[in-house]
């Protein structure tokens, strides 16, 4: 399985290749010469018989229906209008991790406000101050007891190795566990 973002360029490629096929099909049906699209090197991905249906009148039944010509002002136009709406897609793809971060993080405090509301409406329907602070202690992270520890041996100290190297022995005193 390709990588997410392998396949994610996989995708806007082909996404580009049908955008330049589809610009292609109404330049053709446009009558405008080939050259006119954005990169040459499409119409060599173009089929034979495309390009020589271009050439070629209309058939009957399609004559009689009115077919608007696009000038090469409004192919610009639909070319430009399509890029900017590229760059806001890709704009928007590089933005969403972010976004979807920022909407879990307002969930997280979301959630945690409302455990606090919880809790503080059942401290105060306790009717001793006592039962009110155990069920505080209990329940919310905000009165929970903290403890830190402070080692009486210095890190990396030559006693640190020792108590190190005691510890891990399995030697107590003269006799071996």
């Amino acid at each position: 399985m390709a990588h997410l973002s392998a396949r994610h360029g996989d995708a806007k490629r082909r996404r580009d290749e049908l955008f330049r096929e589809r610009s292609l099909v109404i330049a053709a049906k446009t009558g405008y010469p080939f050259d006119f699209r954005a990169k040459s090197s499409v119409a060599n991905t173009l089929r034979a018989g495309a390009r020589a249906a271009t050439a070629t009148e209309p058939p009957p039944l399609v004559a009689n229906v009115d077919v608007k010509r696009f000038t090469a002002d409004e192919l610009a136009e639909a070319w430009q209008q399509a890029q900017e709406r590229l760059q806001r897609c890709e704009a928007a793809g590089e933005e969403a991790p972010a976004l979807a971060a920022k909407r879990l993080r307002e969930h997280k405090q979301r959630a945690r406000r409302a455990h606090e509301q919880s809790i503080d409406a059942l401290i105060t329907q306790q009717p001793s101050s006592l039962e009110a602070m155990n069920i505080a202690r209990m329940l919310s992270p905000r009165f929970e007891e903290r403890v830190a520890f402070a080692p009486a041996v210095a890190r990396h100290s030559a006693e640190d190795e020792r108590v190190k190297h005691l510890l891990a022995s399995a030697r107590v005193g003269s006799y071996y566990q």
